[in-house]
């Protein structure tokens, strides 16, 4: 059905496995940190194990289940991983769905910001040469 809609890859086996999340997180790690991360050193948990049930109980208890690809500098240290995890129905990153990606950035001197569009689907516009 994700297929269909234009969500999933050609290959659904990256979404759902967190592997093209592990990609697009390897490559904002390099802009963002300046660090070269492969995506196969990024601990990487796919949504394979989430079943429907799991997705309405969280909701029953104000969480919405979502893929997330995490960097986060703390101490020094870079941490990166991909992983099913509840959000707060109430925070801005639950409520992104459908064809739409997300990147969630907070900092010392910037505060929370949320940048979000258009990810896949063919509702994207045609380059125009």
């Amino acid at each position: 059905m994700a297929q269909d809609k234009g969500y999933a890859e050609r290959d659904p086996r990256l979404d759902i496995s967190g592997g093209d999340s592990s990609h697009k997180l390897a490559i904002l790690t390099l802009l963002g940190f300046g660090v070269a991360a492969r995506p196969a050193n990024i601990y990487t948990e796919g949504i394979t194990g989430i079943e429907t049930s799991d997705i309405q109980y969280a909701k029953e208890l104000g969480y919405a289940v979502k893929l997330l690809a995490i960097a986060k500098k703390s101490d020094g240290a870079l941490e990166l991983r991909v992983h099913p995890t509840l959000i707060p129905t109430a925070h801005l990153m639950a409520n992104i769905g459908g064809v739409y990606n997300a990147i969630f950035v907070k900092g010392d001197l910037i505060g929370e910001n949320l940048f979000y569009g258009e990810g896949a689907g063919p509702s994207l516009p045609q380059a125009r040469s």
